[in-house]
Formats: structure tokens, sequence, C-alpha cells
């Protein structure tokens, strides 16, 4: 009689402790999985502050960037008529002189990436929506880094060979007029190329802000 109580007890006695065990890892997971589901939002508010920005500086890039192909446009079709003045000269080179590139923020998803904390992001067409919009942003850097060369290489040394800088005033007598062409037409193809690059990013960051406005 005494064993059979015995073993009862001790069963009783496992059975609670499996309940308590029971209870208290999932106590633990419901606690992790809050915790998570906060640094996920955490995150993605990053994230969002992040695109808004790269808004930001993609509006101010695409009204550059076209109010100097405009610029540039005309230049060509008066060059190529004999028509274009100093002015509209000085003009081309100051704005090809004054570069202006894309400089994304990108904090919260590096700082994601990194940890290893991508498995977070619950929603994994979402997550790859993020990745694709951070990655793309390398063919921008390679359009930008053509663009820089070529200014560089062409742009800078024409600039200082055929103007004074300090007094905007071309110097006539080093003014290689077929030259000036050469690197109007470059900056030109170039510029433009940048300019489509920024209009893509701009719809694919709209897109993925509208997604994440969603979530």
């Amino acid at each position: 009689m005494n064993n059979k109580i015995s073993w009862r007890n001790y069963l009783i006695e496992i059975v609670v402790v499996f309940i308590g065990i029971t209870a208290a890892f999932l106590l633990n997971t419901w606690r992790e999985g809050i915790k998570d589901s906060e640094l996920e939002e955490t995150y993605l508010a990053g994230i969002t502050r992040d695109l808004e920005n790269d808004s930001e500086l993609l509006d101010s890039l695409l009204i550059a960037t076209e109010t100097k192909l405009t610029r540039v446009e005309n230049s060509i079709r008066n060059f190529s008529n004999s028509k274009i003045n100093e002015e509209k000269i000085i003009t081309i080179i100051m704005d090809i002189m004054s570069m202006q590139l894309f400089e994304n923020t990108s904090g919260a998803y590096q700082s994601l990436k990194n940890s290893g904390a991508l498995g977070l992001i619950k929603n994994k067409l979402l997550l790859g929506e993020i990745s694709d919009y951070y990655e793309s942003l390398n063919g921008i850097r390679h359009k930008e880094d053509i663009y820089q060369k070529y200014i560089y290489d062409y742009g800078t040394p024409f600039a200082y060979k055929s103007m004074d800088i300090l007094t905007s005033k071309i110097r006539l007598k080093s003014f290689d007029n077929s030259e000036f062409g050469n690197i109007m037409a470059g900056y030109y193809v170039l510029l433009k190329q940048n300019n489509g690059a920024y209009k893509t990013q701009k719809e694919k960051l709209e897109l993925l802000l509208s997604k994440l406005s969603e979530h």
C-alpha cells in the first residue's frame, strides 16, 4: 500500500514539474516573441525614416539634374549653331564642376543586416523588397563612379586650363572650342544616365514606403 502511494506521489511530482517547465518555456517563448516583434517594429520604423530621407534627397537630385540637363541640351543645340556665348559656357563649366551625388541613408538596414537579425522581419516578401532596394543602390553607385571619373579626368582639367575660377572668366587663348564640345556631350550622356537611375530608384522607393505603411 505504501509503495503504491509513494509511486503515485512521484508521478504527481513529475507531472507538476513537467507542467512547471512547460509553462516557464511557453512564458519565455511568449516574452521572446513580444521582444522580437518590438525589435522588428523598431527596425522597420528606422528603415522607413531612412527611406524618407532618401526620398527627399532624390527629389533634390532630380530637380538639380533635370535643370542641368535642360541647360546643357540648349547649349549643345546652340553650340552646333555657333550661337553659344561666354556666359553660357561658364554656366555649363560650373555645372560640370558642381557634382551632386546620391548619399543615401542606410543605417537601420545595415544595423539589421550586420546583427544577423534579418529573420526578425516576419513578412519575407517585404524583407525581399527591402533587400532589393538597398542592393539596387550598387547600380547607382556604379553609374556615379563613371560620372565622377569622367569629371575628374576631363571636366576638371579643362576648367582649370580654360577658365579663371576666381573671376569666372574664360581664358580665350587656351580655350579649345572642339574640346569643350566633346566634354559637354560626354557630360550630357552621363548626367542623363544618372537622372534615369534616380527616377527608377525613386519609383522603387515610393513602392517600398507604401508597403511599409501597410505593415
